[in-house]
């Protein structure tokens, strides 16, 4: 099918998109001409020819050639030339103008401007004709550029100045070809000289102490490792001493396999020195600390802020987490009933001008346990009115210390005892014991040298008196062993469940004898199901010893009952007389040795009060008490504990 030819009105619209994609084109090359045109670093001025040469009129400038004429392109854009610089004609400008429009070649045309006889300015100056025509001189200003050089050069002197006046090294070195620029600091460092260095490029690497070589090579093959980043090594100077430097880098450049670095280079030998001393003194202070279980502490009275080292409270227990951060979560780990006199001390002390702070308390660890700790400081902030603002100090575990000083106390004491022992020990051999054997040997003399002359009631008295005598030495030889056994730890603890009722029997049975003499009545109340985990023989001198005892100091007719009850664990056993009691002074000075006291029973009985000892003793090494209940001439009631047997 034939297409049908456009109309005059279709071809008028296709021009005009012609026309303005031109126009647009036009428009775009203009705009990158003139952004070019006014970025030059050069003057340029486009002269359009009058006349084959006669005139020559502004067309166009560019910024710098504003800046050179010091006047803007719309004040000169239309001028004749020699309208707005008259003086041009002298230096033969528009002669060189002309010439050119004759020959069609470009030349220089260089300008000097004169003050008197003083260049005051000097351009380069290159004439040439465009196709269209037109004129253009592309011109600079030689004073400015040599007033850049002079500048640059000063700057440059000044930068060397000042690059090798540093106390830093300023370098640039590459890992193919070595030291590239150093400045003089690294000659008074190392000792080199610059031709050593320069004709040695790799000195310093090979100078390199062997443990930092790899920590050199990783970082400088680490692409994270540049600009801002430092690194600390060792290197040998020519005299053979090693000195530590640190190196900032400034600038890395990879090129290829290459590796240019840019930076800085400063000695820090004696900072490293010190930092040595310092981590010395720190590893120090910190195995005293953890040897001693001990905290440097700072509480803060105005933030509230506490800080501990963690020392003590790893000790505890604790982790870092749990190390208290303020004062008030300090005062939770303290012992409420040490608390109050902590808060009391500090509040009456702390702002004094003259305080150290010594304060014992206990503290609580993980477990549950309580610690004695010990913190020692000294205010080291004050506000200007004396109230303590900062309190520095060490906190420490003496809970060893504090049970060593009690042990030594308990060893002192005991030691006190066995003094007292051996005193009583030799009063009882010097007195109790000479005194029965005085009596025996005097009636059985009288007896020996008299026997016949005696009627048989007299001999059975004398005899009955040696008897009695005999029974008290032999009851006290007998205690004497067992109390020497047990201060010498010879004495054999072997605990069995034992029934106590039949125990009992067989104390009575023993004691029948002295019993029935004074016809005193002695009553077994206790349960026969009761059992207790005991020592038999330990038991049976306890209990052999209480009775007497209530024997010795109930009247004839009297009565002494024997009775038990269970006790959370233990068994609660109780020897009671109607006998003549005691006053309180003696009940609370009874079981102690160095107080033993011996009174008379009813019947002039004698004793020395060491039964009650052996008693206190044994009941104690079955892990009970022993007291006593008394009332003057009501009675006296023996109580002890002893482990029930389940």
């Amino acid at each position: 099918m034939k297409k049908d030819k456009p109309t005059y009105k279709e071809l008028e619209e296709k021009i005009l998109v012609l026309e303005n994609k031109l126009n647009d084109k036009q428009k775009n090359e203009n705009s990158i001409y003139f952004s070019l045109f006014n970025k030059l670093n050069f003057g340029v001025v486009i002269y359009e020819v009058i006349d084959n040469g006669r005139e020559f009129i502004f067309k166009d400038i560019n910024k710098t050639a504003e800046k050179i004429f010091k006047q803007k392109r719309k004040d000169l854009i239309g001028k004749k030339i020699l309208d707005a610089h008259p003086n041009i004609k002298k230096i033969g400008l528009l002669e060189t103008f002309r010439e050119i429009l004759k020959t069609g070649n470009s030349t220089y045309h260089n300008i000097n401007e004169y003050n008197g006889k003083i260049i005051s300015g000097s351009f380069f100056n290159y004439v040439f004709q465009i196709p269209t025509g037109e004129i253009i001189t592309v011109f600079e200003d030689v004073c400015v550029r040599e007033k850049s050089k002079k500048n640059l050069k000063e700057s440059k002197e000044k930068l060397n100045k000042f690059v090798n006046h540093s106390r830093y090294i300023i370098y640039k070195y590459s890992t193919k070809r070595g030291n590239l620029f150093c400045s003089d600091r690294l000659f008074e460092i190392s000792g080199y000289s610059n031709d050593e260095i320069k004709n040695t490029p790799f000195l310093f690497k090979n100078s390199l102490h062997p443990d930092d070589k790899k920590n050199i090579e990783r970082a400088l093959n680490d692409i994270s490792f540049g600009e801002g980043n430092s690194i600390e090594y060792r290197v040998k100077t020519k005299s053979g001493k090693w000195i530590w430097l640190q190196n900032f880098v400034n600038r890395k450049i990879i090129i290829d396999d290459e590796i240019i670095i840019e930076g800085q280079v400063g000695e820090i030998t004696a900072k490293k020195e010190a930092e040595f001393k310092l981590n010395k003194s720190q590893q120090r202070l910190q195995l005293s600390l953890k040897t001693n279980n001990a905290s440097m502490f700072e509480a803060n009275f105005v933030t509230n802020e506490m800080f501990f080292s963690p020392e003590l409270f790893k000790y505890l227990g604790y982790t870092d987490s749990h190390i208290p951060k303020k004062i008030d979560s300090f005062l939770k780990f303290i012992m409420p009933d040490d608390l109050s006199g902590v808060l009391k001390f500090l509040k009456k002390n702390v702002n004094k001008k003259k305080f150290d702070c010594f304060l014992e308390y206990r503290a609580c660890d993980k477990a549950g346990n309580w610690h004695w700790i010990e913190s020692v400081g000294k205010v080291t902030k004050r506000k200007t009115n004396g109230e303590a603002v900062i309190l520095t100090g060490i906190s420490r575990d003496i809970t060893q210390k504090r049970k060593s000083e009690q042990e030594l106390k308990q060893s002192e004491t005991k030691l006190r005892d066995s003094n007292t022992t051996k005193n009583k020990f030799f009063s009882i051999i010097a007195h109790d014991l000479i005194n029965p054997f005085n009596s025996m040997l005097g009636f059985s003399k009288l007896l020996y040298e008299n026997f016949e002359e005696f009627d048989q009631k007299k001999q059975k008295s004398f005899l009955g008196i040696v008897y009695k005598d005999l029974k008290i030495t032999y009851n006290l030889l007998e205690n004497l062993l067992i109390w020497s056994r047990s201060q010498n730890g010879k004495l054999n603890f072997t605990p069995e469940r034992e029934n106590l009722y039949l125990l009992i029997n067989k104390t009575i049975e023993l004691s029948s004898l002295v019993a029935d003499n004074k016809k005193i009545n002695i009553v077994n109340k206790i349960n026969k199901e009761i059992f207790v985990n005991a020592d038999n023989n330990m038991l049976s001198v306890i209990l052999r010893n209480l009775v007497s005892n209530a024997i010795k100091f109930t009247p004839k007719c009297g009565e002494i009952i024997l009775n038990a009850k269970n006790n959370n664990k233990f068994v609660q056993i109780s020897v009671k007389d109607n006998g003549v009691g005691m006053l309180p002074k003696l009940q609370t000075e009874l079981f102690q040795i160095k107080n033993t006291i011996s009174t008379a029973g009813t019947e002039k009985e004698k004793g020395t009060g060491l039964g009650l000892i052996i008693c206190k003793e044994f009941v104690e090494k079955h892990g009970g008490e022993i007291w006593v209940k008394s009332e003057m001439n009501k009675g006296s009631e023996f109580l002890f504990t002893i482990p029930e047997s389940v």
